[in-house]
């Protein structure tokens, strides 16, 4: 069993809307690419750790 006290939470707020500024394509509520949105589930910490931190940029 995964150890839940170590798992990245979703940044999602429930304000999904995709939206495409740019070329790129993300969301307007937590701002992820639709691939990241996908992936999350499969995704390492570090990699969810790396969006989140990316997130703050966007």
């Amino acid at each position: 069993m995964k150890n839940t006290s170590d798992y990245i939470a979703s940044p999602c707020i429930g304000v999904c809307m995709l939206q495409k500024i740019n070329n790129v394509t993300s969301c307007t509520g937590c701002k992820r690419t639709p691939n990241e949105i996908r992936n999350w589930t499969i995704l390492t910490n570090k990699q969810r750790e790396d969006i989140i931190t990316e997130l703050k940029s966007r």
